[in-house]
C-alpha cells in the first residue's frame, strides 16, 4: 500500500510541487457511520480536489460516504478487480483502473516451465469470498494439463501437513490474500513463508514478499506500478488534460517474474522462460556486467584498426613515393652520366688514339722483326708486351664508359676504394689535360672496400671532379689543380673520398644550399648534379658534405661504411 501512495504522490507533485496529499488507512471491516463521523471531524474545513482509494472495500466506502464527506469531487481508484467491483450506477466522476487477477498468468507460467500433465495444489480463498469471488472460476478454466487440488477449508495444522506431504512431481501455488479456515483471519506473510519452507515441490506465487525466498516465480501486481497508473490518471483529471473517454479502463497487466537461481536449481530449460518475463538474480553476462568496458574496448579497437589502416595506407603510399623517387633519381643519374660521357667523348676519343696508335706501331715493328734472320725474340716479346699494355689501357677506358652509359642498375658488390679512384682517373686525366688542370690522385685506403654500385660511385666522383674543374675557369693556369684522395677512419669504420680544387670557393650560405635541387652557380647549369650525387651517396648509407678549403677553393667529401680486407697469412 505504501508503494501505491508514494507513486501517486510522485506523479501529482511532478506536475504541481505545492500539491498536498493527505493519507488515511481504513480497515476492510469498519462501521461506516462511525468512520464518516470521525473523518468529518478530522478533516473539518479542508477542501479536497479529489479522492484516491485503493481496494474494493475502500471504494465501496468512498462511494457511500462521498455525499457526506466530499460532495461530487472526482474519485479515482486502483487495486480493484472486475469481480469485486462495486456498482457505479448513479455515480458521477468516478474513474479508475481494473486490475487482472494474477492467478491466471501464474498458472500459465507453471505450465510453460513444467509442461505435461501435472498435479497442482492451489491455496486460495473460500468459494464466494467477497475479496476474490471469481478466483476458482479463473483457476478452473485454465489449462487442462493441470489437475487442480483446492487447499481450502483447512486450519493451520492440516494445511501445513498437506503441503509437507505433496507428492513428487506436483506443484504448489500460494496466493493471497487468503483467510485461515479456523480463525477467519488473513494468513500473514510470515505464515506464507513458513508454508513455502515446508513445501517439497516447486512453488509459484504472486505475493511480492515471497519472491527471492525460494519460489520459482509468479505474476504479481506491483503497488508502485498500480500507483503510477492511477497517479497519471489523476493528473489528467485534475488538470483537465486529455480527459479519458472511458472512466474505467483496464490496468497494466501483472508482471511475470522468475527467480533464475531456483530455475537453475530445478534444471528448468531457460528457453521455456517467457520472453516477457522479468528474470531476477541471473548472473550478468559479459555484456551486462562490462557494457561500458566492452564499448570502450570496441571503440579503442576500432580506433586502433582505423589508425593501423591509415598507417598501412600511408606506409604503402610512402613506399610507392620512395620507389618513384628512386626511379626518378636513377633516371636523372643515368641522364647525367650520359651528359658527362658526352662532355668527355672528344677527350676520350683523343685519349683512345694513343693506345690504338701504339698497338699499330708495335704491330708493324713485330712484322719488321719477323723478317730478320735470326728473329730477335727478345725485341719481339718487348713489342708484344707493349701491345698488351696498350690494349689493357684502352679496355679499361671502354669498360668505364660502358658502366657509365648502361641504364640498368648494376649489382651491389664489394668495391676497392683505391681501385675505384684509379678507374675514374682514367676518364678524368684526359679532360684535365684538355682544360690545362693539374690532376693529382692520392689513394690512401689500401685494402678498404665498400659495398656499392660501382657505376654510381664513379658518377659521384666524376661529378665532383668536373664541378671542380668548372670552378677554376677564371683561376690562373699555374694554380689550377684538382686533388682526389681517399682515407680510412678505423674507429668509425668509414672510408672517405675527398675532392679539392682551387676555384672561387664557397661561403657558409652556399655550402648550406649547394645540394638543393635546381640550385646552381653556373650560367648554363640545371642545379641537379650535386643533388643527384648526394642522393646516390645516401642510398649507399653514406653522407656528402661541402665546405670552403683553407687557402681558397672548395672541399667536397663523402663517407661510406667500409670493410677492411683481411690480409692473407701464409703458413
Amino acid at each position: 500500500m505504501s508503494g501505491f501512495v508514494e507513486a501517486v504522490t510522485d506523479q501529482l507533485t511532478a506536475e504541481n510541487a505545492r500539491a498536498v496529499v493527505l493519507t488515511e488507512f481504513l480497515p476492510s471491516q469498519v462501521d461506516r457511520r462511525l468512520a464518516i463521523d470521525w473523518m468529518n471531524k478530522r478533516f473539518s474545513g479542508v477542501r479536497f480536489d479529489a479522492v484516491v482509494v485503493y481496494g474494493a472495500p475502500q471504494l465501496a466506502f468512498a462511494l457511500e460516504a462521498r455525499a457526506a464527506l466530499w460532495g461530487d469531487i472526482p474519485i479515482v481508484f486502483g487495486g480493484v478487480s472486475a469481480a469485486n467491483m462495486p456498482s457505479l450506477d448513479g455515480q458521477r466522476a468516478v474513474y479508475g483502473q481494473i486490475m487482472q487477477d494474477g492467478i491466471e498468468p501464474t498458472l500459465r507460467l507453471a505450465s510453460q516451465l513444467f509442461p505435461g500433465p501435472r498435479h497442482m495444489a492451489v491455496l486460495g480463498p473460500e468459494p464466494g469470498d467477497p475479496m476474490r469471488p471469481d478466483f476458482w472460476e479463473l483457476v478452473d478454466r485454465h489449462h487442462a494439463q493441470l489437475v487442480i487440488e483446492r487447499l481450502v477449508g483447512l486450519d493451520d495444522s492440516k494445511l501445513r501437513q498437506r503441503i509437507a506431504s505433496l507428492p513428487p512431481g506436483s506443484l504448489l501455488a500460494l496466493t493471497g490474500p487468503v483467510r485461515d479456515a479456523g480463525t477467519q483471519q488473513i494468513i500473514s506473510t510470515r505464515t506464507m513463508r513458513e508454508l513455502l519452507a515446508l513445501s517439497p515441490v516447486p512453488v509459484f506465487s504472486g505475493t511480492p514478499e515471497l519472491f527471492g525466498r525460494g519460489i520459482v516465480g509468479g505474476a504479481e501486481y506491483s503497488a508502485t506500478l498500480l500507483g503510477t497508473g492511477v497517479g497519471r490518471l489523476l493528473v489528467r483529471i485534475l488538470l483537465q488534460r486529455d480527459p479519458p473517454s472511458e472512466p474505467v479502463t483496464p490496468a497494466s497487466p501483472p508482471i511475470v517474474r522468475v527467480d533464475w537461481r531456483v530455475a537453475e536449481r530445478l534444471d528448468i530449460d531457460s528457453r521455456r522462460i517467457p520472453a516477457t518475463a522479468v528474470v531476477e538474480f541471473r548472473p550478468p553476462d559479459l555484456w551486462d556486467a562490462y557494457r561500458v568496458q566492452v564499448l570502450v574496448g570496441v571503440g579503442v579497437l576500432l580506433l586502433q584498426s582505423s589508425l593501423l589502416a591509415a598507417l598501412l595506407f600511408e606506409r604503402r603510399q610512402r613506399r610507392r613515393a620512395q620507389r618513384d623517387a628512386t626511379q626518378r633519381l636513377a633516371e636523372l643519374a643515368h641522364q647525367q652520366r650520359l651528359n658527362a660521357v658526352g662532355a668527355l667523348s672528344l677527350t676520350l676519343a683523343h685519349e683512345l688514339n694513343q693506345p690504338l696508335g701504339a698497338i699499330l706501331a708495335n704491330a708493324e715493328t713485330v712484322e719488321v722483326l719477323l723478317e730478320r734472320d735470326p728473329v730477335p725474340r727478345a725485341e719481339v716479346r718487348d713489342a708484344l708486351d707493349r701491345i698488351h699494355a696498350a690494349n689493357g689501357f684502352a679496355t679499361r677506358i671502354l669498360a668505364n664508359l660502358r658502366r657509365m652509359v648502361r641504364k640498368m642498375p648494376q649489382p651491389v658488390d664489394l668495391v676497392a676504394v683505391d681501385d675505384l679512384l684509379a678507374d675514374t682517373a682514367l676518364m678524368l686525366r684526359p679532360e684535365a689535360q684538355r682544360r690545362q688542370v693539374q690532376f693529382v690522385l692520392r689513394p690512401g685506403a689500401p685494402g678498404i672496400r665498400v659495398r656499392a654500385d660501382r657505376a654510381q660511385l664513379e658518377q659521384v666522383i666524376l661529378n665532383l671532379a668536373l664541378n671542380a674543374m668548372d670552378a677554376m675557369q677564371d683561376t690562373p693556369q699555374s694554380m689550377r689543380m684538382v686533388e682526389v684522395s681517399s682515407s680510412f677512419d678505423a674507429a668509425a669504420r668509414k672510408a672517405t673520398v675527398t675532392v679539392l680544387d682551387r676555384g672561387h670557393g664557397l661561403d657558409a650560405s652556399q655550402a648550406a644550399q649547394v645540394f638543393d635541387s635546381f640550385h646552381t652557380t653556373k650560367p648554363d647549369g640545371l642545379g641537379l648534379g650535386l643533388s643527384i650525387a648526394k642522393g646516390l651517396v645516401q642510398g649507399h648509407g653514406g653522407s656528402l658534405q661541402a665546405a670552403a678549403r683553407e687557402g681558397g677553393g672548395a672541399r667536397f667529401s663523402f663517407q661510406l661504411p667500409a670493410i677492411l680486407e683481411q690480409p692473407e697469412h701464409t703458413p
